[in-house]
């Protein structure tokens, strides 16, 4: 075989493969064996120069990302040679299905999670695979422990016949978590028929065949990617988490989290932010709310878009996403807004607590001592748990979840000391409570928070937010205090203050602040707050740092040899 067949074979099996990952297969002049009738190359944002047959499909750009890690991985862990008997994407939903060692007749399935996607709408937890061997191992990569942590306990809970196993590694650490449920007659191996060369050259024609199908949206949607960064994926999906807020307050939003600062460098950050949400906007990825609602949400394009990227199907992300989605006949799922709308006055209320947040932190900061804010969704993100006694699955949901860390500096002869120290990190999960439901409906509702509470990642504080009489706040805090959960109340009355109350002209020479409308005269950083087991007045989390006095750090100092 002519050694140009061999480069057009293997993109024929791994479409749009990246420049440095030939570079390690054939070598540095691989590109002498690109010959211009067989082969053609793209750019794609963040990975560089991809390559694929001449009438490889662009409906085929959308995985790239993902496969390229699965690509490098497997040449890392075991060998270049192990790519030569296998493809990418692989069937059964897989990013790669390679030989990992021929002796052996052992198969590697690789899965990589972007960690952008709900848990439950990974593509090996919804559909399961079809197909499970002994000699079929499955791979996934993720990106963190508490994830990787995530997926050992879906795969529990849903490939539960036994002859399955899995090695789930998580790439910030360089660990792993190992999945194992078969059971083979006295012994620990998995049972079933192995896997074939014959059957997976089936399946693996089957799957390219499909790939090369010249279907019109597809090669639409595939284009988008040619364009788009790690980055607008983010942002697309931010405005996913925080729908129904305007261009300019999702550019705030995310450029004004990190306090401590020049205000200047916040500025610039928030105007190319808000130059990438016009950009996407532009193409069609996010769009306004139907009137009479206002605001951003992704548009239909954006989700199919993101579900690419993402490596799920729509269906499952229409399932298990946290976010309002509807089946429409002409463009399929879209982000309905219906569900906001009918508690519009509720969703302005979480916007604004917010925005009080971020104008009292920059308002508030000092040089020494102040604290970021995270918006991370106000549309809810699931908790999900299995209720033991009766095997079902649970979730509870609150109306936000915030990121706070609170920092501080130090200073040294005279000068501040850099860089931050985050002395406290917490994930505030917000419920507002308009007095509409009757207490004992809450009560059912803490109950369930308590059941979980100590199993929560991330240091959870349960912060109440409640339009209703002191008496209504001191039964909140006593069922909170029956639950096991670290929480934090606040009346309507404490929490806004009039538009013309001499606190805000105190502070507002400060940069960054908000105007009035946006925060609707929230100032949640006050000393305002009750928690469980003591009714008296505190500060948020009873942090402060922009009241304390700056503290000294002290030199290094050297002492004499051997003293």
């Amino acid at each position: 075989m002519k050694d140009e067949n061999l480069l057009v074979n293997f993109l024929y099996d791994y479409p749009w493969t990246s420049s440095s990952v030939l570079k390690i297969v054939f070598g540095p002049y691989f590109e002498l064996l690109a010959k211009t009738k067989e082969t053609r190359s793209i750019q794609i944002p963040g990975v560089g120069t991809c390559w694929g047959i001449k009438n490889e499909k662009l409906s085929s750009v959308p995985g790239v990302r993902r496969r390229e890690l699965a690509k490098g991985y497997l040449i890392s862990h075991f060998s270049k040679d192990s790519l030569w008997y296998g493809s990418s994407p692989g069937p059964w939903g897989s990013d790669l299905l390679a030989r990992a060692d021929n002796k052996r007749n052992l198969w590697a399935r690789v899965w990589v999670d972007n960690e952008c996607a709900d848990v439950a709408a990974l593509p090996f937890l919804h559909p399961v695979p079809a197909r499970f061997a002994p000699n079929l191992y499955d791979l996934i990569i993720t990106r963190s422990g508490q994830r990787a942590k995530l997926i050992h306990r879906q795969l529990s809970l849903l490939w539960t016949q036994k002859n399955k196993k899995a090695l789930i590694y998580y790439q910030n650490d360089g660990g792993s978590l190992r999945f194992g449920n078969y059971q083979h007659g006295n012994r620990k191996e998995p049972g079933g028929i192995f896997l074939d060369v014959e059957e997976v050259l089936k399946a693996l024609s089957t799957t390219q065949l499909e790939r090369l199908e010249n279907i019109r949206h597809d090669q639409v949607v595939g284009k988008n990617f040619l364009d788009l960064s790690e980055a607008d994926f983010l942002l697309m999906k931010y405005v996913g988490d925080n729908p129904l807020f305007s261009l300019d307050e999702l550019a705030t939003l995310v450029a004004s989290s990190v306090t401590g600062k020049p205000f200047f460098t916040q500025s610039k950050v928030k105007e190319r932010v808000a130059e990438r949400f016009k950009s996407l906007s532009e193409k069609g990825l996010i769009e306004n709310a139907a009137a009479p609602l206002a605001g951003i949400k992704p548009s239909a394009l954006g989700l199919e878009v993101l579900a690419g990227y993402w490596g799920v199907n729509q269906e499952s992300m229409k399932r298990f996403q946290s976010w309002p989605q509807k089946q429409t006949r002409k463009t399929g799922s879209v982000y309905s807004e219906g569900a906001l709308s009918h508690i519009k006055d509720h969703t302005r209320q979480v916007q604004q607590f917010v925005f009080g947040l971020l104008d009292n932190a920059w308002r508030l900061q000092e040089e020494h001592g102040g604290v970021d804010v995270f918006l991370d969704t106000i549309v809810g993100k699931p908790i999900y748990f299995k209720d033991l006694s009766s095997g079902k699955i649970d979730w509870s949901i609150p109306d936000a979840s915030i990121k706070l860390g609170f920092w501080r500096r130090t200073w040294r002869d005279g000068i501040v000391h850099d860089p931050k120290i985050v002395f406290s990190n917490a994930r505030v999960l917000l419920e507002v409570d308009r007095a509409t439901n009757p207490i004992h409906r809450l009560s059912n509702r803490m109950k369930k928070y308590g059941r979980i509470w100590r199993s929560l990642s991330g240091n959870p504080v349960q912060v109440w937010i409640i339009d209703g009489t002191p008496w209504r706040e001191k039964e909140i805090l006593e069922m909170l205090e029956d639950a096991g959960i670290n929480g934090w109340t606040v009346l309507f009355e404490r929490l806004v203050l009039d538009k013309g109350d001499p606190w805000w002209d105190r502070f507002s020479h400060k940069e960054g602040t908000l105007p009035y409308s946006k925060h609707g005269g929230m100032a949640p950083l006050r000393k305002i707050w009750r928690k469980t087991g003591d009714y008296k007045l505190h500060h948020l989390l009873d942090h402060a740092p922009w009241e304390r006095k700056m503290s000294q750090s002290k030199p290094i100092v050297k002492g004499p040899r051997g003293y």
